[in-house]
């Protein structure tokens, strides 16, 4: 059995995500793979992150490796981030291109219990699903965590896989409408690259921001 059926099994986790612009696709089909911060550097067209919030990334070394959150590509275990809240107004803008857990299994991949730029996180290395029992599933998996700060950080946890992250491992992508298939579909094409792209608008925040 996978790692990811064994997650799935045991504390009901669905795949990962990373979250990227459309503008950002054709560079990451033309690499072939995802890539962390520090090597993209300035390749990606657009960012939904906050300066601020990479400059922490930068800062924030993973115990055991020596290296930086950025030098790591970034997989989120739950949907609907504190971040996409925020970027609710770029929603046609904004993929989902989900992962197997069974990224946890590549050389070097850790995960943290919250966002890996808090200082309250702890990070681990995966050695048997059983090492998911640190994550709060229930909280990973909800979308309302109000202004409960904890709840955001653990919200958040995540997959991190040193330098770069092969697009063979890619299931699907996700997107907001219609509109946003068609244009996903579109660099799909030029690319002559096959990836099922499904219309999910319940994965993003519709309503006004708060």
């Amino acid at each position: 059995m996978t790692i990811g059926h064994q997650a799935r099994q045991k504390f009901q986790l669905a795949p990962a995500f990373h979250f990227t612009l459309i503008k950002n696709l054709p560079g990451i089909l033309a690499e072939g793979g995802l890539l962390s911060k520090a090597r993209a550097q300035n390749r990606m067209k657009g960012d939904l992150s906050d300066p601020g919030i990479q400059e922490a990334r930068k800062a924030r070394i993973v115990p055991g490796t020596g290296r930086s959150v950025q030098e790591f590509v970034p997989l989120y275990f739950g949907f609907k981030t504190p971040m996409l809240s925020l970027r609710r107004d770029r929603n046609e803008d904004i993929l989902y291109l989900r992962f197997p857990l069974d990224v946890l299994g590549l050389p070097g991949a850790v995960f943290s219990d919250g966002n890996a730029r808090d200082g309250k996180s702890k990070f681990f290395l995966f050695e048997g699903v059983e090492s998911l029992a640190v994550l709060d599933v229930a909280t990973i998996n909800g979308v309302k965590w109000g202004q409960d700060d904890e709840k955001k950080r653990r919200k958040q946890a995540e997959i991190l896989i040193p330098d770069r992250l092969d697009l063979d491992y890619l299931i699907d992508i996700l997107c907001f409408s219609e509109t946003a298939r068609q244009r996903t579909e579109i660099v799909l094409q030029n690319f002559d690259r096959r990836a099922r792209v499904s219309v999910r608008p319940g994965f993003y925040f519709h309503e006004a921001k708060p």
